[in-house]
């Protein structure tokens, strides 16, 4: 509720171009920001508050240039 309290505030308010591209700028930044840092802390494994690489044993680009590797 108090989200669209302030959202309706913020549509109401007297502004000029400068201060809404301002507050959009700012919103653009705020989201992505945001999602960075969900993406970041979902991707890391973490052991102990250390962060630990995952790795794979087969998929793409695992083998070497020309190497007959197989796939199971």
């Amino acid at each position: 509720m108090v989200f669209k309290q302030e959202f309706d505030t913020l549509l109401t308010k007297k502004m000029d171009r400068k201060d809404f591209l301002k507050h959009v700028i700012v919103g653009i930044v705020s989201l992505t920001g945001i999602a960075a840092l969900i993406r970041t802390m979902s991707a890391m494994n973490t052991v102990g508050g250390v962060s630990t690489k995952v790795t794979r044993k087969s998929g793409y680009g695992r083998a070497g240039y020309g190497s007959k590797h197989e796939s199971s």
